[in-house]
């Protein structure tokens, strides 16, 4: 009997501490898009494009994270059609012009303008994930 009552003693320590030693898995994205390319599987919509970036390909790791093969994800935004099919001048970078040096890169959802014209007027962009996630412990 003392036994069992020990048992019951543990298993109320372990829910009062809230099972503090186990580990809940959690998918962490991070993905600073400063360099040439993105780290993960991301689908670029419009004009969303990489400051600092040269087209390389997001190599695949194997998990649903990356893309089943290499695969440019987020395209540089120098060349962009988004953008030149527009006639629009690429405004901004660290340096004041695009591409950005590897590492000081940004990712860019539309373009900037630096007077009253239209060179970054009505313009989109986005970058949607192309993996899954479990969302039972939040976003």
């Amino acid at each position: 009997m003392k036994v069992f009552k020990l048992g019951r003693l543990s298993l109320a320590m372990a829910s009062a501490f809230g099972f503090a030693g186990v580990a809940h898995g959690q998918v962490v994205i991070n993905d600073t898009l400063t360099g040439g390319h993105s780290l993960f599987n991301w689908k670029a919509l419009n004009g969303a494009c990489l400051t600092a970036g040269d087209n390389s390909l997001t190599p695949s790791d194997g998990t649903q994270l990356t893309p089943s093969t290499s695969a440019l994800t987020i395209p540089k935004c120098s060349g962009l059609s988004y953008y030149t099919n527009a006639g629009s001048t690429l405004m901004g970078g660290v340096n004041g012009s695009l591409p950005d040096p590897t590492g000081q890169g940004a990712l860019r959802l539309t373009n900037g303008d630096t007077g009253t014209g239209s060179n970054g007027n009505n313009q989109t962009g986005a970058v949607v994930s192309n993996f899954t996630f479990p969302t039972t412990e939040g976003l």
